[in-house]
């Protein structure tokens, strides 16, 4: 079990066996999941620590502070790399592209970025991504909530008020332009990139079929729901899409290809996550309950749940280690812990 008194969230569970906790007092820190044990030490910014993400290689880690800062870190050292980019507000996202070369940003005040961090030293951003001007006084509107690379990272995508942007990630050429109303909260490609899933406020789930040019078709299988979380099946072609809804507190699969519902109902208490096992078979959820649920999401006339472990308080994310058999959770009580899969068990 990993544990720090100090802990606000956790900010970045990815790569298997090692996670990012950030604390009240402006600090980050690697631990590995198996032993408890910091794998860094204090890793220091001059203001609150709200993302974090791994390298493809898990050596280097980018966080990204309330100031709009974001610094590279070795994580075999714990020393910086380079001096911090800057984004003028607050980071609202951070994903390495899939070769590990570049940095992608995204932040409040309504810019993505891209920055090269690979072989050279970092150095300025090679794209600035724009959305939509908004008045100084409509936050929300200046945001660009999330941003993502496709898996071969030819292509990214971009999620801001009333509209998610598709880019060509060499030259920063608008790809398609995909309009709706509600804040994407978060923009995701399946494995192959021929879908997008959304979610927005207060509208919910969207599914991007791009393959229908030039005017992709979309599918909106949970509306007007707070849609906390959603997710591709790990399959290349994304068949079904998991989401997780505070709201209407329930999972659910969907079928990609028509928006229509593949599960049942999987009941759960204010679900804040919801994650495929590496196989597809099965799905786990969390809650800010203390719970977390795995079910056989294909069981259409039985009781579809397998397991519940009452983890610790409010489980903010959880995922599937690389082979199945365990479940990681992590915590706003300042803990990630590993479960046995199977029996429930407290393993780490």
């Amino acid at each position: 079990m990993v544990a720090d008194r100090d802990v606000l969230r956790p900010l970045a569970v990815e790569l298997p066996g090692l996670e990012v906790l950030a604390a009240w007092d402006r600090t980050a820190r690697v631990w590995e999941t198996e032993t408890g044990e910091p794998l860094t030490g204090p890793l220091k910014h001059r203001s609150r620590v709200w993302k974090a993400a791994f390298s493809p290689d898990g050596q280097w880690i980018a966080t990204g502070s309330q100031n709009g800062e974001v610094q590279l870190w070795d994580v075999g050292t714990g020393r910086r790399i380079g001096v911090p980019f800057q984004h003028e507000r607050i980071i609202r996202s951070l994903e390495f592209s899939p070769d590990g070369k570049d940095l992608l940003t995204s932040s409040f005040d309504r810019f993505a970025r891209i920055w090269p961090v690979r072989p050279a030293s970092p150095g300025p951003e090679s794209l600035v991504l724009r959305h939509r001007d908004a008045p100084e006084w409509d936050l929300d509107g200046r945001v660009v909530w999330s941003a993502a690379f496709s898996s071969d990272g030819q292509r990214l995508i971009t999620g801001a008020s009333s509209e998610a942007k598709i880019w060509d990630s060499g030259s920063g050429e608008l790809v398609h332009l995909l309009a709706l109303r509600g804040q994407h909260k978060m923009v995701r490609f399946n494995l192959d990139g021929s879908r997008v899933l959304s979610t927005s406020l207060p509208y919910g789930l969207r599914i991007w079929d791009l393959s229908n040019r030039p005017s992709p078709s979309v599918f909106a299988p949970v509306q007007n729901h707070f849609v906390s979380g959603a997710e591709f099946s790990p399959d290349v072609r994304g068949a079904w899409v998991a989401s997780a809804s505070l709201t209407g507190h329930e999972a659910r699969v969907w079928n990609a290809s028509d928006g229509t519902a593949a599960s049942k109902p999987l009941p759960h208490e204010k679900v804040y996550r919801t994650r495929f096992s590496p196989g597809g078979e099965k799905l786990v959820t969390c809650s800010d309950d203390g719970t977390v649920k795995i079910w056989n999401w294909r069981e259409q006339v039985g009781n579809p749940l397998l397991l519940t472990i009452d983890a610790h308080e409010w489980v903010e994310n959880v995922m599937f280690s690389p082979d199945g058999s365990t479940v990681l959770t992590a915590s706003r009580d300042g803990t990630a812990r590993i479960w046995d899969g199977n029996t429930g068990e407290q393993i780490g």
